[in-house]
């Protein structure tokens, strides 16, 4: 599975790729045809898509929230 994370997190962004790379998923710095899954912190932007999310609709990419992310590891 392909993951691109967006925005800051509590924990930060290198925790949550260590604990992706460590159940076998791999991370991409961009949205593109082979991100399964997009993970953003819900709430903390200003109502605007961004780029990410407007090429994560674009393929198709599920986007999802940290407690997620926690489920699916």
């Amino acid at each position: 599975q392909n993951f691109v994370l967006t925005g800051s997190f509590a924990k930060g962004k290198k925790h949550w790729e260590s604990q992706i790379e460590s159940q076998g998923g791999n991370i991409q710095s961009s949205v593109g045809k082979t991100t399964n899954y997009l993970i953003q912190e819900f709430g903390k932007n200003d109502g605007s898509p961004s780029e990410k999310e407007l090429k994560a609709a674009k393929y198709g990419t599920k986007v999802i929230s940290i407690s997620d992310l926690e489920k699916l590891l």
